[in-house]
């Protein structure tokens, strides 16, 4: 989320750390909320990868900011979402 924050500043939007304090606060409370992308995960539909990480890494590129959790994250989904429908399961393993 600090690379969000530094992506977000130099392209113009009003982000800081404590929106990042307020949002893992609120996680924390939300016990019950599964993300979009697991229930994607979960029902064998292609995850939103590229436009909730996607955009981070190339907006960071845009501006000259690097971006390793983010395109680590980017690179592990995006192998995830190709491992074929029928073969997706809640928790995902990496292969030998």
């Amino acid at each position: 989320m600090r690379e969000v924050v530094a992506v977000a500043q130099a392209t113009g939007v009003e982000l800081d750390a404590s929106d990042v304090d307020q949002q893992i606060a609120w996680t924390e409370r939300a016990t019950a909320v599964r993300t979009s992308m697991m229930v994607d995960r979960e029902r064998g539909r292609a995850m939103e990868t590229d436009a909730i990480i996607g955009v981070v890494v190339r907006r960071g590129r845009e501006q000259g900011i690097r971006t390793p959790y983010s395109e680590a994250l980017l690179a592990l989904l995006t192998a995830m979402d190709a491992e074929p429908a029928a073969t997706a399961t809640k928790t995902w393993v990496p292969p030998p």
